[in-house]
C-alpha cells in the first residue's frame, strides 16, 4: 500500500497536532514587537474548487459544499474518520459547554457569506463528540440576517442569531490604533470564534475585504471611537489577544466573488471555492491572488494590498505571506459529485490484530477519492458504531474501533460506498 502501518500512523498522528492558542487579556494593549507568527499551523491553508457548487442564478448546492466543507476540514487537520472529529480537533479544550462565535460577511446581500456554507458549518458543529447544543452557537453581524436567508429553519437548529450593531462599553475593549475601544458582546461572550468572511475587493486604502477586514464589524466601524477603514486598527485587532485567543480559523466564502468596486454589487466572478486556515495573512494572500488573478483577466489592474506584507512582518508578525513558507493544499473536482464519491479501486485489510484487545484496525486503500461509510455491526446484526460517514481522499487511511461498552464476541465491519460493500469479521475479547 505504498508505506508500512508505522509509518502512516506517525505520519497520521504528526499532522493531527494543533498547537496551543495564547490566554486571553482582559484589557489587552497593542503587541510588542515579536518574530513567531501569533496563529497555529502558520501557511498552512486547504482550498477546495468545485464547478458542481455552483448551479446558476446566484444559486448554490447545499449537498456539494457540504462536501467541499468536509474535504477542507479532514484535509487541513490530517484526521479521516470523520469531519466532526476532524473540527472538533481545530477547538483545542472544547467542552459540551463552550460557547462559539460565527462571523459572517453580511453588507452585501448580493455576494454575503453563503448560508449554505456557514449551514455545512453548523451541522458538523453539531456532530462533534462532546454533544454541543444549538444555544451554545452564535452568529454576530452588524447587517440583516433575514435578507441573506439566515434562519433558524433553514440551518436546522435554534442558533442565536445577533445583529451587533451598536457597540456599547460594557467594560471590555480592543486596544487599536491608539485608542480602546468596545467590541462585539456576542465574541466576548465566546470561547471560540470562527471568521468566514467572503472574496471581495474594497475601494478602501486596504484594497480588500476578507479574513481582515471582516473584524470592522467586530469593532464598531462608525462613531467616535470607529475603525471603519482604518488600516492600523484592522491589523491591531488581528493581533490582538482577544482574537489570537478565539479564533479558531477562517472558513472562506469564494464560491462568489466581487472583483472590482467592491464590497457592494453584483458577483463578477464565480470561482466555485472555499479555503480554511488558521493563517490570516496567507488565507488574504491566496484571496488577494485570487482576485488580482481574475481583475487581470478582465484588463483591471491589480491592486497591492500592502497590509498582508505589513500583517507579516514585525512589530505584527501575524501569519506568514511568503510563500515559499506556506502549504497550500489546492483540490479541484472536475467530477460530478455522484461519480466523485465512488472508488475507482480499493483495498480493505483484514482486522489487526484479531483477535484484538483495546482498538481494532483496518487500513483502506482507495485509488481515488470516495464518499465512505464504515460502520460496526453485531452479529445479530445490531450497529454498534459508526467509524465514517463521509469522504476520504485517495490512498491509505486507518479505521479504527475502540469499544468501551461492547461485549465479548464477533463483530463485523461494513465499509460502503453506496454501490459495492467489503466486510471484515473481527473478534473482541475485553
Amino acid at each position: 500500500m505504498g508505506q508500512s502501518r508505522r509509518a502512516f500512523l506517525k505520519g497520521t498522528a504528526a499532522s493531527a497536532l494543533i498547537a496551543a492558542m495564547p490566554s486571553v487579556e482582559a484589557n489587552p494593549r497593542a503587541p510588542a514587537p515579536r518574530t513567531t507568527p501569533l496563529y497555529p499551523n502558520p501557511g498552512r491553508l486547504v482550498a477546495v474548487t468545485d464547478a458542481r457548487a455552483v448551479i446558476g442564478s446566484g444559486r448554490v448546492d447545499e449537498t456539494v459544499v457540504q462536501a467541499m466543507f468536509d474535504e477542507a476540514v479532514m484535509r487541513f487537520t490530517g484526521l479521516f474518520s470523520s469531519p466532526s472529529d476532524a473540527l472538533a480537533s481545530l477547538f483545542p479544550g472544547l467542552t459540551a459547554n463552550s460557547r462559539i462565535a460565527i462571523k459572517p460577511n453580511l453588507i452585501n446581500s448580493s455576494t454575503p457569506t453563503r448560508k449554505e456554507l456557514v449551514k455545512a458549518l453548523i451541522r458538523r458543529l453539531m456532530e462533534m463528540p462532546v454533544g454541543l447544543t444549538p444555544s451554545h452557537i452564535t452568529l454576530y453581524e452588524r447587517h440583516s440576517f433575514s435578507a441573506n436567508g439566515y434562519t433558524t429553519q433553514y440551518f436546522g437548529a435554534p442558533v442565536n442569531l445577533v445583529v451587533d450593531s451598536t457597540f456599547p462599553d460594557l467594560g471590555y475593549t480592543i486596544h487599536c490604533d491608539g485608542k480602546d475601544r468596545p467590541y462585539s458582546k456576542s465574541l466576548h461572550d465566546a470561547d471560540y470564534l470562527v471568521n468566514m468572511p467572503v472574496l471581495k475587493d474594497h475601494g478602501c486604502s486596504m484594497g480588500f475585504t476578507m479574513a481582515f477586514k471582516n473584524h470592522m464589524g467586530t469593532v464598531n466601524p462608525g462613531g467616535p471611537l470607529g475603525i471603519c477603514s482604518n488600516k492600523r486598527a484592522v491589523l491591531d485587532i488581528m493581533a490582538n489577544p482577544v482574537m489570537t485567543g478565539k479564533q479558531v480559523f477562517i472558513l472562506m466564502d469564494c464560491l462568489f466573488a466581487v472583483i472590482n468596486g467592491g464590497p457592494g454589487g453584483s458577483p463578477q466572478a464565480v470561482p466555485a471555492t472555499i479555503t480554511l486556515s488558521q493563517d490570516p495573512v496567507t488565507t488574504d494572500y491566496f484571496g488577494r491572488g485570487l482576485i488580482n488573478d481574475l481583475r487581470r483577466a478582465q484588463a483591471y489592474a491589480p491592486k497591492p494590498g500592502t497590509y498582508i506584507e505589513e500583517a507579516a512582518a514585525p512589530p505584527f508578525s501575524i501569519g506568514i505571506a511568503d510563500p515559499s513558507r506556506m502549504n497550500i493544499i489546492t483540490i479541484n473536482y472536475t467530477t460530478p459529485l455522484d461519480e466523485r464519491y465512488v472508488p475507482v479501486g480499493w483495498t480493505l485489510s483484514d482486522c489487526y490484530p484479531n483477535p484484538f484487545r483495546g482498538t481494532a484496525e483496518f487500513l483502506l486503500d482507495m485509488s481515488a477519492p470516495g464518499f465512505i461509510t464504515a460502520t460496526v455491526f453485531t452479529i445479530e446484526g445490531r450497529r454498534e458504531a459508526t467509524l465514517q460517514n463521509g469522504p476520504l481522499p485517495a490512498g491509505t487511511t486507518s479505521i479504527r474501533w475502540k469499544p468501551s461498552k461492547s461485549r465479548e464476541g464477533t463483530y463485523f465491519l461494513v465499509i460502503d460506498n453506496g454501490k459495492t460493500q467489503a466486510i471484515r469479521k473481527m473478534v473482541y475479547i475485553p
